[in-house]
């Protein structure tokens, strides 16, 4: 699981900063104030990327890609057959035809 984080700042640094994740201890990622304009966040060796305004945006940022990785590599947390439902995935993919509809049955007229 990730929950990141980074030590407060402000625009008068330009230095790299850590970002972590708590849990593991772990350096994941880089954030500081650039000499022109905006705020750069580098995580996972720049997978995710973004040059951000201010400091909250930062925020969202760092905790938008955590929630993102959370639910990727989470177990079903029940939210599976609501998510079937909503992508209308409901057959089994060997059920579906070009994975938007039931086959024809052998009784009804193909067209």
């Amino acid at each position: 699981m990730f929950e990141l984080t980074f030590e407060g700042f402000d625009g008068r640094s330009h230095e790299w900063r850590d970002v972590i994740n708590v849990r593991t201890g772990e350096k994941v990622g880089s954030i500081r104030t650039k000499t022109g304009f905006g705020i750069e966040v580098k995580l996972f060796d720049g997978k995710y990327f973004a040059t951000l305004a201010n400091y909250e945006q930062c925020v969202t940022f760092v905790r938008g890609v955590s929630s993102v990785l959370n639910r990727l590599v989470s177990i079903d947390d029940g939210r599976s057959k609501l998510e079937a439902k909503l992508h209308n995935l409901e057959n089994p993919p060997e059920k579906r035809r070009f994975g938007f509809a039931k086959p024809a049955q052998k009784d009804e007229p193909t067209t």
